[in-house]
Parts: C-alpha cells; sequence; structure tokens
C-alpha cells in the first residue's frame, strides 16, 4: 500500500474494499484424524470437505513496536521494496531493495542503517532475502544483480551479533544450460548441512535453478566458500521456496506451486558435497481430508 501515509491504520478503513479484520473470527484448517473443534464449529471447505474452524482469533501481544525501513532511508530508493526481515537472537534484520537495517529486539533501536550495496562490499544486490539458521545462530543475507554479471551475492554472519563481522562472497549462476541466463527473485533457505536459494533464470524459455551451498565451510572458524551446486532446467512454477530447518529432516525441503491447489515438495538430499535432488509424486492437494503420504522419487 505505497500510496497510503505512513503508519495509516487500515482497521475498519474498508480499504480497496476489503474488510480488515480486527482479531476476532474463524479460520479454516484441515482436520486430520482427531481434533478438538472449537465449541463444537466446523465449516465447509471446497469439494464438500468438512474441516475444524480455527476458533475465534484474538489480537497478539505487542511487545514491540518501531519504524522498520523506509523510502529516503540510506540506499532505498526502489519501489516496490521487496522486504523480507529475520529475528535472531538479540537482533531483527531487514532488508530491501539497497538497504539493509538492523534493530535491537529489547529496544527496538536501529543500530545499522546502511545501502545494501555497501554492506555487500560495493556490489548492487536486488530482490533481497535474509534469514537465521537457528542451527549455526548465524544471520544468512542474499540478493542478486540483474546485470551480467549474473551472480548471487551472500553474507553470513560471524555470530549470533547481526551487528558483528560478517563473511561475504558471490557465486556464478550462468554454467551449463543457463549460460547467458541471468537470476530474477531469488529464495532462501537454511539446514543443517547447506543453504538452499532458488532462481528464476531469465532467457529463453521459463525455467527454474535450485542451488544449494555446502555450508560447514561458511560457518568455519576461518570460513571460506565450499561445493556449490545446481539443479538447472526445473519446471517453472514461480518460484521454489527452500525451507528454514529447525531440526535435521535427512535433507532440506523446498516447495512450489504445481497449479492452483497442488503444491511440489523437493528434497535436497546430502552429502552436500555431492547432493542429489528428490521430488513427491504426484503432487497433492493443498488441502486434503487425510494427511498425505510422500513418495520420492529422482527429480
Amino acid at each position: 500500500f505505497e500510496d497510503l501515509d505512513f503508519r495509516t491504520n487500515l482497521t475498519g478503513s474498508q480499504y480497496a474494499g476489503l474488510d480488515w479484520e480486527t482479531g476476532a473470527g474463524g479460520f479454516d484448517k484441515p482436520s486430520f484424524g482427531t481434533s478438538t473443534r472449537a465449541a463444537g464449529i466446523s465449516a465447509q471447505g471446497t469439494g464438500g470437505t468438512t474441516f475444524a474452524v480455527g476458533g475465534g482469533g484474538t489480537a497478539p501481544t505487542l511487545v514491540q513496536d518501531f519504524n522498520g525501513p523506509r523510502l529516503g532511508d540510506a540506499g532505498a530508493g526502489y519501489i516496490p521494496p521487496d522486504t523480507c526481515g529475520a529475528v535472531g537472537t538479540d537482533h531483527f534484520v531487514a532488508v530491501v531493495n539497497q538497504n539493509i537495517s538492523i534493530y535491537s529486539k529489547a529496544t527496538g533501536q536501529r543500530l545499522i542503517n546502511t545501502p545494501l550495496n555497501t554492506f555487500m562490499n560495493g556490489n548492487t544486490s536486488l530482490d533481497p532475502r535474509v534469514c537465521f539458521d537457528p542451527d549455526s545462530q548465524r544471520f544468512i543475507v542474499l540478493g542478486t544483480n540483474f546485470s551480467s554479471g549474473q551472480q548471487v551475492f551472500v553474507a553470513v554472519s560471524s555470530s549470533d551479533d547481526a551487528t558483528g563481522t560478517w563473511f561475504k562472497f558471490s557465486y556464478q549462476t550462468d554454467g551449463g544450460t543457463d549460460s547467458g541466463r541471468w537470476p530474477d527473485y531469488p529464495t532462501l533457505g537454511v539446514d543443517q548441512r547447506g543453504i538452499y536459494s532458488s532462481a528464476y533464470m531469465v532467457g529463453g524459455s521459463a525455467r527454474m535453478t535450485l542451488f544449494a551451498l555446502e555450508k560447514a565451510p561458511l560457518v568455519a572458524a576461518n570460513p571460506s566458500v565450499g561445493v556449490v551446486s545446481a539443479f538447472r532446467n526445473l519446471t517453472w512454477e514461480g518460484a521454489i521456496q527452500p525451507a528454514v530447518h529447525w531440526d535435521d529432516d535427512g535433507g532440506a525441503y523446498c516447495v512450489s506451486t504445481n497449479g492452483s491447489n497442488r503444491l511440489r515438495v523437493r528434497k535436497v538430499l546430502p552429502p552436500l558435497t555431492n547432493p542429489t535432488l528428490a521430488a513427491s509424486r504426484p503432487t497433492r492437494r493443498l488441502w486434503a481430508a487425510t494427511r498425505p503420504s510422500i513418495r520420492w522419487v529422482t527429480a
């Protein structure tokens, strides 16, 4: 809503014809096996499937309230801003097109406000992403340039202190069938073994590439770049989103939409020095009456 004044309260405004919720109301959730239904209420989903209503919503308790990056901040001159943020132990890191801001979780004070290209050692980094790795307790920032450089720039914090030192590097994206193409709309995820990013490779027919970066060398005492693997020429499905993993699931899950009511789940399998990619078959309905089983096949 970039045409609205800063901090406009949308509650009850019916802006753009929408009825903004105030914290009460039902939301659907699938009923898998035995479940406790809120006040015995149910709702009818698509296809005649009955779901348990999630219950009366209540407004969350506001712990901290502070201004995020704004147009006109250091480097922040792009519309749309392509916002992304991640919460760590003591800091909140926000990245937008050409700005990175780091805030104290305790006070909301902005501790760092700098152009993203300055943070990335002078490299223009757009469509930025950031996540916090609960395994290594590190922040990871990623962005791409839309030029012939065909690079993705990555920064990994040396600890959970986002205001401290970072290890920064880049990798090329234009090998193999992506020769001459450049990456657009990169995604970001992480698990115990790797850092993962997908991009739409612009040029020619619409195809996706999923990159897997070996994490161990990046979080070592003396960080370095390890193996970077690319799974190219994947089916165009808008984006492939790797998950941020809190547990070791034996591989990294990556999800894309295969139609209006289907998901495709891929899994990057270790070792990250020579990973393989598996995919679920067939793709499943988003809301199934029973919990679907997943059969993995070579992608």
